[in-house]
C-alpha cells in the first residue's frame, strides 16, 4: 500500500474515532439526564408515600383515642388500657413518616406521649387495683386535646398531599 492511502486511512479513522468521542458524550449526557430524572421520581415517590403512611398513621391514632374515650366513659379500663398501649405505639410512628418538621412542632410528641403514659399508668393501676380512683372527666378532656392536635395534623396533611397533586 502507498503512503498516501495509509494517510487517507488515517485521518478517515482519527475522524471516526472523533466522532465516535461526541457519541459517548452525547449518550453520557442523556444517561445523567435519565438518572436525574428516576432520582427525582424516586423522591417524589418517597415523600407520597410518606405522607399516605402520616395520613394512615395520624388516622389510627384518632380512632384509638376515640375508642379509649368510650372505654373511659363506660368504665372499662382493661379495654381502654390495650387501646391506650397501641395509641402510643401508633404515635411514636408518627415522627419517622413525616417530612415535614414544622408540622410536627404543633404537636409536641413527646409531651403528648409523657401524658399518654401518665394515663397508661393509671390505667394499670385500675386494672391492678380496682379501688383505684381515675378522674374519667380529665383523662377524656386531655385525650380531646390531644385528639384536636392530632386532627389538625391530620387536615394539614390532606392540604399539603392536595398542593402536591395539583402542582403535577
Amino acid at each position: 500500500m502507498s503512503s498516501e492511502i495509509v494517510n487517507w486511512i488515517s485521518i478517515i479513522g482519527s475522524i471516526l474515532s472523533l466522532i465516535g468521542v461526541g457519541i459517548a458524550i452525547w449518550q453520557i449526557s442523556l444517561v445523567k439526564k435519565a438518572a436525574v430524572a428516576a432520582k427525582e421520581a424516586a423522591d417524589k415517590t418517597r415523600k407520597i408515600i410518606s405522607q399516605n403512611l402520616l395520613l394512615s398513621n395520624v388516622h389510627t391514632c384518632i380512632k384509638n383515642l376515640g375508642e379509649v374515650q368510650s372505654f373511659v366513659r363506660y368504665e372499662k379500663y382493661e379495654a381502654a388500657l390495650i387501646r391506650l398501649t397501641d395509641l402510643i405505639s401508633n404515635l411514636n410512628r408518627i415522627p419517622e413518616t413525616s417530612d415535614n418538621t414544622k408540622r410536627n412542632a404543633q404537636i409536641n410528641f413527646e409531651e403528648t406521649l409523657a401524658q399518654l403514659i401518665i394515663i397508661r399508668e393509671e390505667f394499670e393501676a385500675k386494672v391492678n387495683k380496682p379501688s383505684t380512683r381515675i378522674a374519667g372527666f380529665r383523662v377524656n378532656n386531655q385525650l380531646s386535646k390531644i385528639s384536636d392536635n392530632l386532627n389538625k395534623l391530620l387536615g394539614e396533611s390532606v392540604i399539603v398531599l392536595e398542593k402536591d397533586k395539583d402542582n403535577e
